[in-house]
């Protein structure tokens, strides 16, 4: 979590890092303001005053809260951008996976040294080093595959996927 702070802390300082957790606050305070009140003195419903009402609206710019709001969702999509790319670059590193079968449906074997452990949301799955046979013990290794196991059962992926988003969604807190 604290990653998602260092491009905002280097390209800002620690400050304005901060000072971000208070852009939600600030646009929900704005968008709860009254709105500015603009007396018009109806002469002659004429199209020169409409255009210069229109006119007048458009030189004001953008609410705070219009621009806090496009802030945030710039934020989300940026968190969600950088979770899904670091999870596609493990998922690239374990390599191709090899089905265990004597070890379970959802037991996989990867020739590289990550693991044990579970991958996917959708389609969970417990990946397992290439050397899980010579790095653990038969003892530590059925250990290890009820730990695995047991992520699957408490639909541990499926929490974390949501704790990713919730974590996108106030990727301004530090």
């Amino acid at each position: 979590h604290r990653h998602q702070r260092i491009p905002v802390r280097r390209a800002f300082g620690a400050r304005i890092a901060y000072g971000l957790w208070l852009a939600p606050p600030a646009a929900v305070l704005a968008w709860l303001a009254p709105g500015r009140q603009v007396e018009v003195e109806w002469v002659a419903a004429t199209v020169t005053t409409k255009a210069a009402v229109t006119a007048g609206a458009l030189a004001s710019g953008p609410s705070l809260a219009a621009l806090a709001l496009l802030v945030w969702v710039i934020g989300v999509a940026l968190a969600l951008t950088i979770f899904a790319m670091r999870q596609h670059r493990f998922l690239k590193a374990l390599g191709p996976l090899r089905p265990l079968k004597e070890l379970g449906d959802s037991v996989f074997a990867t020739d590289s040294r990550a693991g044990p452990v579970v991958v996917g949301v959708l389609r969970p799955r417990i990946v397992l080093p290439a050397d899980f046979a010579l790095r653990f013990t038969p003892e530590e290794r059925a250990l290890v595959l009820a730990h695995e196991r047991g992520h699957l059962a408490r639909r541990d992926p499926m929490v974390n996927a949501i704790a990713m988003l919730v974590r996108s969604l106030g990727w301004f807190n530090p």
